[in-house]
């Protein structure tokens, strides 16, 4: 028989694991801060959907916030708020302090990461025997291919003029826009190709191709 010893169930509430979930941690003042961050930041994440549009995004907030163009000032002064933009995909945002560089600076470096599907060059062919109009795509990031299928889907892009203007294009996001898709198999015919397949490879990335019209 256990030999029963004083004090057991103490020790063992002293040497026990309890998991709380961090609602329960977080003060009340806190909570309205986060939703209101999340809030804020699953808008940011709807705008900026490729590299160009995060950047542009970011600019739109450091402007709301006192940011100006570095190029439109011609000598920094403490306090100043600056901003740079290169190749339109990349931001960088400096607070000017009041010691020299010399003495050192705080820097903060985040990637702007934008997981998508790109079109590939010349992607548009007629598939056989169906006749329907496919774009061949390229998949950026560490997506998951198989997610990708059989949700509607946006074109979010850009088309530079022979001269230099640039048209940007957003299909897919306004109530009443014809919306893109990857086909997926049918469940009564996946089984003699998907089924057998480790989840990871569930949809190969050649495999991501989108239909555009229907009509041969």
């Amino acid at each position: 028989m256990p030999i029963k010893k004083k004090g057991g169930k103490k020790r063992f509430e002293k040497l026990a694991c309890e998991r709380s979930n961090s609602w329960e941690l977080i003060p009340k003042k806190d909570e309205k801060f986060i939703e209101t961050l999340s809030n804020e930041y699953k808008v940011f994440l709807d705008k900026g959907k490729t590299e160009r549009e995060s950047a542009n995004a970011i600019i739109e907030l450091a402007k709301a916030n006192g940011f100006v163009d570095i190029d439109s000032v011609k000598a920094a002064k403490k306090g100043d708020k600056l901003y740079f933009i290169y190749r339109k995909k990349v931001v960088a945002l400096a607070v000017i302090g009041s010691d020299p560089l010399d003495k050192g600076f705080n820097l903060i470096g985040s990637h702007i990461d934008a997981p998508r599907l790109d079109l590939k060059p010349n992607p548009l062919y007629q598939d056989k025997p169906t006749d329907i109009a496919m774009l061949r795509t390229h998949y950026y990031g560490g997506v998951k291919k198989y997610n990708w299928a059989n949700v509607p889907l946006a074109l979010h892009g850009f088309v530079v003029l022979a001269d230099g203007k640039e048209i940007h294009v957003t299909i897919g996001e306004a109530p009443g826009d014809p919306v893109l898709i990857i086909p997926d198999l049918e469940p009564h015919l996946y089984h003699k190709t998907q089924a057998s397949r480790k989840l990871a490879d569930g949809f190969k990335g050649e495999e991501l191709k989108i239909i555009v019209a229907t009509n041969p």
